[in-house]
């Protein structure tokens, strides 16, 4: 029997092509013109501003981007999600692993609600090199504040406090 061509199934094509995308992408955080490659994070954050435009901590383009570049004034949605399921369903309506935090830009008192992200990394006792990488996302509005917690096994706590004790929570590599 002789095949021509590729025998291979056009959907299982485009999962490697998927997979061979995610393998190649490089990003880079660009500061006065010198740019320094940024090795991706397990979760990331992404914004829909007012206007329906977003802007992604990791963009398509391979460009990293720092919370200070949000224009918060102009947000109407944030969001941490897990990077690896964005890539592969490219639809947030169709992930499991996404915090949504809907913005409220200002209140009636004048304060602003302020978006956080911040990574904790905590070494287990004895161990010099290792450290769990927690991702640590949520706001502060007025003297209300709320912190989503997301652990190595992709757990999340949620708390009022900005400095938890996450050795309490049974850290644990997925």
């Amino acid at each position: 029997m002789h095949l021509r061509g590729n025998s291979m199934p056009r959907k299982d094509l485009g999962v490697i092509a998927r997979i061979f995308s995610i393998k190649i992408m490089k990003y880079y955080f660009e500061k006065e013109g010198e740019k320094e490659e940024v090795k991706i994070e397990r979760w990331v954050w992404g914004v829909i501003y007012k206007d329906d435009t977003e802007l992604h901590q990791f963009d398509n383009s391979g460009r990293f981007h720092q919370i200070g570049e949000i224009d918060q004034d102009q947000v109407k949605m944030a969001c941490l999600y897990n990077f690896t399921e964005w890539q592969k369903k490219k639809d947030f309506s169709k992930m499991s692993k996404i915090i949504y935090l809907p913005f409220q830009n200002q209140r009636e008192d004048g304060s602003k609600m302020k978006l956080i992200h911040k990574y904790r990394n905590i070494r287990p006792a004895g161990y010099d090199e290792f450290a769990f990488r927690i991702y640590m996302f949520g706001f502060t509005f007025g003297n209300k504040q709320c912190f989503y917690y997301v652990l190595p096994n992709d757990r999340i706590v949620v708390s009022p406090e900005d400095n938890i004790d996450l050795t309490l929570f049974n850290l644990e590599q997925k």
